[in-house]
């Protein structure tokens, strides 16, 4: 998990985040959600070469173009989408940037998995802003920026 140690409520609110997603669950990963959480995946651009890529082919890359997700649309977009193609998902953060007073913690990481159906290696780099509401340790709101060009790139990686 994280190589970053925070004694903040924040900071440990924030490495919460990262070991439900380690744990690979949908349910775990739904249950560090506010019930009104909205998730952004960036680069959205619809007329970004990775979504016109592979709109056709993955629905993860497709998926880049769309809108904010509530939690209904993430619990199908990422349950559904990205969790049955990987697995053994490890983030390795190299920078936690925390704002106290807005509830928002940035983290600056790398992921990487097994493709379960190639077999393959999946590298990733990501920063991610999670802003909290209440003293639960909950996120309100998400955006995952990632590598689209890296996205790109591993294609092979998803696909037989």
């Amino acid at each position: 998990m994280a190589s970053t140690n925070s004694t903040s409520a924040l900071g440990k609110a924030a490495l919460n985040v990262v070991a439900a997603y380690e744990r690979w669950s949908i349910d775990n990963i739904m249950n560090i959600r506010t019930p009104d959480c909205v998730t952004e995946v960036q680069p959205g651009s619809p007329h970004s070469p990775s979504s016109r890529l592979f709109a056709t082919n993955f629905h993860l890359i497709a998926s880049l173009a769309q809108p904010a997700m509530d939690n209904e649309t993430y619990r199908a977009f990422f349950g559904g989408s990205v969790i049955p193609r990987l697995a053994n998902w490890k983030l390795n953060i190299s920078d936690i940037v925390e704002d106290e007073k807005a509830k928002k913690v940035v983290l600056f990481a790398t992921a990487k998995a097994d493709a379960v159906v190639t077999g393959g290696a999946y590298e990733q780099q990501y920063v991610y802003t999670f802003w909290f509401e209440g003293e639960d340790g909950k996120i309100k709101r998400m955006i995952e920026w990632l590598d689209s060009a890296k996205l790109v790139e591993q294609k092979s990686v998803f696909f037989d």
